[in-house]
């Protein structure tokens, strides 16, 4: 059976929708040899095949509909279960999930997003994704990390040595180029200008500057996220 198509009997095997009542309907996959319990009494699945969807079937005290499981009577008889989502997660499903304003979301659909807490069922998700034709399965999951802002002290490296030597190097390549031209001769006196004045500034042995520390332990795990894309047919 395929939510993309239509037919009109039911076969051994087929998803059908029981509708009891408006708020008590129930899906169930067909099978000869069993018996489906209702408050109207039993329903043999062996009595259903061959019959048209959107039949009045009867049960042992009364009678209940079989109805074809379209996507909007699909979403209807999900099993439903709380759960609380964080900000967090909510925001990588509406990335994932390419949710805009003005989009139309359904809890089952082509791009489905799935949230389990333990890594346990994760694996069994994923599994059950891949036995159904699934493709583009990827889990992940999602952690608060906060930063502290600190400011933080490093010490600073001693160049004089090199500084000097530098100097010393300049100085004694003056007295061999005084037949360059008067422009580079004011370049390397600017070079030695600037030499000069670092070598004047009052010198640090460390600096200050602010920076983000992680803490050491990081609580904030609320769930995995797995999401997996059912191609058409």
């Amino acid at each position: 059976m395929s939510f993309s198509e239509y037919k009109d009997k039911i076969d051994n095997g087929d998803t059908v929708i029981i509708f009891v009542g408006h708020k008590n309907m129930h899906q169930i996959v067909v099978d000869k040899n069993k018996t489906f319990q209702t408050k109207r009494g039993a329903l043999k699945h062996g009595y259903l095949i061959g019959k048209t969807f959107g039949s009045k079937v009867s049960c042992t005290k009364g009678w209940v509909y079989v109805l074809y499981p379209t996507p909007e009577l699909w979403t209807i008889n999900l099993p439903h279960r709380t759960q609380i989502l964080y900000s967090t997660d909510i925001s990588m499903i509406t990335i994932q999930l390419d949710l805009k304003p003005g989009v139309i979301v359904c809890e089952a659909g082509g791009r489905i997003c799935s949230f389990s807490p333990c890594i346990e069922q994760v694996q069994r998700t994923c599994l059950g994704l891949e036995e159904n034709g699934f493709i583009e399965t990827c889990t992940m999951e999602c952690l608060l990390r906060i930063f502290d802002v600190r400011t933080l002290n490093m010490p600073l490296l001693n160049f004089d040595s090199a500084l000097s030597e530098e100097i010393s190097i300049t100085t004694t390549a003056e007295q061999h180029v005084k037949h360059f031209k008067a422009a580079e001769q004011m370049e390397v006196n600017s070079v030695d200008a600037s030499l000069q004045e670092v070598e004047n500034k009052p010198k640090k042995d460390s600096v200050d500057f602010k920076g983000a520390i992680p803490p050491l332990q990081m609580a904030g795990h609320t769930g995995y996220l797995t999401f997996a894309t059912l191609p058409p047919q």
